[in-house]
C-alpha cells in the first residue's frame, strides 16, 4: 500500500509532534530502564553478597560478576539508544519544524559551559559497574583469606 506525502502543513507539524514526543517517551524509558537495573544490580548484589558470606559460600558471591558485566553491556545499549534519538532528533526533527529545539539546547548548554560540570549517568554507571566487576572478586578473595587465616 502506497501512501501520499502530506503536503497540508498542519498534518506534517503534527507528525513531527508526534514523533518528537514518542522519541522523548523512548529516552525516558531508556533512562529510567538504566536507573533500575543499576539499583536492581547494587541490592541485589548487596543481598547475594551477605547471604554468601554468612553462609561460608564466597562462590555464590563469584557470580556476581558476570551479572554486572551483562547489566553494564545492558546499561551501555541503552545509554546507545538515548545518545542516538537525541542525535536524530537534534540533526532531522529540530532543524526542520520550529518549535523544537530542547535537545540542540542541552547540547549547547553542556558543550559551553565552564562553570559546575555534572557528572553523566553513564560514568557513574561506568564506574559503580568497574568496580562492582573488579572488586567483588577480590573482596571475596580477601574475605575468604580473612577465615582462613583467623577463622
Amino acid at each position: 500500500m502506497h501512501t501520499t506525502p502530506k503536503t497540508d502543513t498542519q498534518d506534517v507539524a503534527d507528525d513531527r509532534r508526534a514523533e518528537y514526543g514518542a522519541l522523548r517517551a523512548e529516552i525516558l524509558y531508556s533512562d529510567q530502564a538504566c536507573m533500575i537495573i543499576t539499583g536492581a544490580l547494587l541490592s541485589g548484589s548487596v543481598a547475594v553478597l551477605t547471604f554468601a558470606l554468612d553462609k561460608g559460600q564466597p562462590v555464590l558471591a563469584a557470580f556476581l560478576s558476570p551479572v554486572w558485566l551483562i547489566g553494564y553491556l545492558y546499561m551501555t545499549e541503552k545509554r546507545s539508544v538515548i545518545e542516538t534519538i537525541a542525535t536524530y532528533m537534534r540533526e532531522c526533527i529540530e532543524t526542520k519544524q520550529s518549535g523544537f529545539g530542547w535537545e540542540t539546547w542541552i547540547r549547547e548548554r553542556r558543550h559551553g559551559r565552564n562553570q559546575f560540570r555534572r557528572v553523566f549517568p553513564y560514568l557513574i554507571e561506568t564506574i559503580v559497574s568497574f568496580a562492582a566487576t573488579v572488586l567483588i572478586p577480590f573482596f571475596i578473595s580477601w574475605r575468604s583469606q580473612w577465615r582462613m587465616t583467623w577463622g
